[in-house]
C-alpha cells in the first residue's frame, strides 16, 4: 500500500509490470512518466501480460538497433491512440490517419530518443529507426512481446514491448 500511496511511478510500475529485463524496465518507466508528463496526468493501468502473437488495429512502433533490439509500440482499437496524437500535437484529429500516426510516431521517437540518450551515457550504443504505423495486423514473435494496457482520458492503449527478438508484423 506504501508504493501507491507514494504516487511515485517508479514505485508502483512493479505492481503492474514483470519484467526481469533491467532495460525494458527502465524503458516502461520512462514511457510512463513521458505519457504523465505530456499526455494525462491521470493513467490507470491493468497488469502487463506476455504473448507471443499480437493482434492489433493501430499500431504506431519504432525499432531501435545496437547492443540491443528494441521495439516500442503504442497500440488501439477504433480512435483509441488519438488522446496521445491530440495531446502530443496540441491539434484536433477526426479519425486516425496519417496526421494522427505521424503524431503519436513523434511521442514515441521522443520516448525512445531520452532512452537512447540515457543508455549512451552508459555506454550502449543504439540507432534509433524511422517511426512507422500500421493499421489492422498481427505482430508475432519467437520470444515474448510484453504488453502493457494502460487507460488515457479513459480510453485504452497497449504499449507494447519486445527486447533483443525479431518481431514479424502481418498486415
Amino acid at each position: 500500500m506504501e508504493n501507491f500511496k507514494s504516487g511515485d511511478v517508479d514505485r508502483m510500475l512493479p505492481l503492474y509490470v514483470k519484467t526481469s529485463n533491467k532495460i525494458a524496465s527502465d524503458l516502461i518507466g520512462l514511457a510512463i512518466r513521458t505519457i504523465i508528463r505530456l499526455i494525462d496526468s491521470e493513467i490507470a493501468m491493468d497488469p502487463s501480460y506476455e504473448v507471443d502473437s499480437y493482434e492489433f488495429e493501430n499500431l504506431a512502433l519504432q525499432n531501435v538497433e545496437g547492443q540491443h533490439s528494441i521495439l516500442l509500440g503504442l497500440a488501439g482499437e477504433g480512435d483509441n491512440l488519438l488522446e496521445i496524437a491530440e495531446s502530443f500535437a496540441k491539434e484536433e484529429f477526426e479519425h486516425m490517419d496519417l496526421f494522427s500516426f505521424d503524431a503519436i510516431c513523434e511521442f514515441i521517437n521522443c520516448i525512445n530518443g531520452l532512452n537512447a540518450s540515457s543508455l549512451s551515457y552508459k555506454g550502449v550504443w543504439l540507432d534509433m529507426l524511422p517511426p512507422t504505423y500500421y493499421q489492422s495486423g498481427v505482430a508475432e514473435t519467437q520470444d515474448k512481446l510484453l504488453i502493457i494496457p494502460i487507460y488515457i482520458k479513459n480510453k485504452q492503449v497497449k504499449l507494447v514491448i519486445a527486447m533483443n527478438t525479431e518481431v514479424n508484423l502481418k498486415v
